[in-house]
Order: structure tokens, then C-alpha cells, then sequence
């Protein structure tokens, strides 16, 4: 109960605009890269970042704008389903593993991860970064 009222908590923040975030302290892939150090199994630090993603889809799909390109026909299928957020933290995982990644935050690693997931060109998943970084720095949100 207490790690769901957390995860609910952390997505609520992550849908706030960024214009109005001026002071705020980004999840991104420190935060990520955290959830590893808890001393839990692999199998268990994937369960726990699936649920984060359940969790901030539920959220933003109820606020109107799904921050997830998850396949709703495949919610039928358990499997489908789980796998499409596996997907998810996986690409999230190798997305932060690179040092360069780690200040990038969460709400906009996942458009990185639907672009990585539809097979979009490096120069493309390159190009919004970079564009990402830009608008971050003009707002004084990024370093």
C-alpha cells in the first residue's frame, strides 16, 4: 500500500507541466537507476519499475493524455499487456545506463522510449533530445 500511495505520488508529479516546474527537482535517471539499489532480485526491481509505468499510464490516461503508447487490445492478454511496460523498462534501463542519459528526466524519457519502440532512426530519438535539452536549458530547468 505504502510503495503504491509513493508510486502514485511520483507520477502525479511527473504530470505536471513544465512551464510551472520551475523549482522542481525532476525524476530522471538517477531517480531511475535508484529503484536498483534496494537490494531487490532482478526479477523484483522489474516488477517494482513496472508498476511505477502502470502507475503514471493509469494516471495520465485518466488526466485525458496517455504518456504510454501501450497497445489497449492487448489489455485483454495479461501477458500483452505486462509486456508492452517490460518493454518499456528495458528501454528505460539501456536509455539511462548511458552517464550522458541520467539528467534527461523520466517524463521525457518515455517519448524517447515510444520513438525507440517504433523503431525510429538514432537521428530522429538524436534530434528530440536535443530539442528537449534546448527548451529545458531556455527555461532554466537544465544545467
Amino acid at each position: 500500500m505504502r510503495r503504491t500511495v509513493i508510486a502514485v505520488a511520483l507520477a502525479v508529479g511527473l504530470l505536471l507541466p513544465v512551464g510551472t516546474c520551475l523549482a522542481y527537482n525532476f525524476f530522471d535517471g538517477n531517480d531511475w537507476n535508484r529503484l536498483d539499489t534496494y537490494g531487490l532480485a532482478p526479477a523484483e526491481e522489474t516488477q517494482v519499475k513496472t508498476m511505477f509505468l502502470k502507475t503514471i499510464y493509469e494516471v495520465s490516461l485518466f488526466n485525458g493524455a496517455p504518456l504510454l503508447k501501450i497497445d489497449m487490445a492487448g489489455a485483454k492478454l495479461p501477458q500483452t499487456y505486462n509486456a508492452d511496460f517490460t518493454g518499456y523498462v528495458g528501454t528505460l534501463n539501456t536509455f539511462y545506463a548511458d552517464l550522458k542519459n541520467l539528467g534527461f528526466p523520466l517524463f521525457f524519457a518515455l517519448r524517447v522510449a515510444d520513438l525507440v519502440k517504433k523503431g525510429a532512426p538514432d537521428a530522429e530519438v538524436e534530434n528530440y533530445k536535443t530539442a528537449i535539452m534546448m527548451k529545458l536549458r531556455e527555461q532554466g530547468l537544465w544545467k
